[in-house]
């Protein structure tokens, strides 16, 4: 389950624009697996992104969520796909 390889091989693909803004890395312990310490156990189809916010805030997860839906801290500034700072 290497996930850098796997957006590696999607990021080409023309009919999808696809940007990662955050992400998380964790150590696995000795004797723990990979699916012992996921956050979520499986994934689902939503009608809201607000079940989603709230799914990630149970799990710790709700600054990832923030990032990846370009929420900021109002101390942060936006950074555009350019790398150029936005306010």
């Amino acid at each position: 389950a290497n996930c850098n390889a796997f957006y590696d091989d999607i990021r080409p693909w023309s009919w999808q624009y696809l940007v990662m803004r955050g992400e998380q890395q964790e150590r696995i312990a000795k004797g723990q697996t990979i699916n012992s310490t996921r956050k979520f156990q499986s994934f689902q189809e939503v009608e809201s992104m607000s079940l989603v916010a709230e799914d990630c805030r149970k799990h710790g997860l709700e600054a990832l969520f923030k990032t990846s839906m370009k929420v900021y801290d109002n101390s942060e500034m936006d950074v555009a796909a350019d790398g150029k700072a936005q306010s």
